[in-house]
């Protein structure tokens, strides 16, 4: 049987569809708000500040660490080359907790692995926390 494909479209495009009868499934993809930017924005800058704190080591954001993917951690720290990475959607089957998703994070935290870079993953709710930070020192000890 041959799969359908799903074709991403924007909430006004959908509104449309769905007021015309149409009864496709469509993803919707929604687009940010510069309000959504900015908390995101604010959020990611206090997570790097408190690494930085807890640390006492530079912390990158969103660190490209792959020669030929285009791989990223949420955040690195190069001077013990340790990465970070924040698994959202654990409890509302996210990318991380599905299939495809789940198989492409192994791919990408073995090669990481290979390459000597250590890969602690927290929830969101996690990071921060006094526990997570022990981890993270922990991990920058053991160097």
């Amino acid at each position: 049987m041959a799969q359908k494909k799903t074709e991403v479209i924007s909430v006004e495009e959908a509104r449309i569809l769905l007021a015309n009868g149409t009864k496709a499934k469509v993803k919707v993809k929604r687009k940010k708000s510069e309000a959504d930017r900015q908390l995101e924005e604010a959020l990611q800058q206090h997570r790097i500040k408190e690494l930085n704190k807890a640390t006492g080591e530079e912390v990158v954001a969103e660190h490209r660490f792959h020669p030929e993917r285009e791989w990223r951690f949420d955040f690195y720290l190069p001077q013990s080359r340790v990465a970070i990475e924040v698994e959202g959607g654990v409890w509302t089957q996210g990318r991380h907790t599905r299939g495809k998703g789940y198989i492409g994070d192994m791919e990408k935290y073995n090669s990481a692995q290979t390459m000597g870079i250590k890969v602690l993953r927290f929830t969101p709710d996690q990071l921060l926390k006094p526990k997570a930070l022990k981890v993270i020192r922990q991990a920058l000890n053991q160097q």
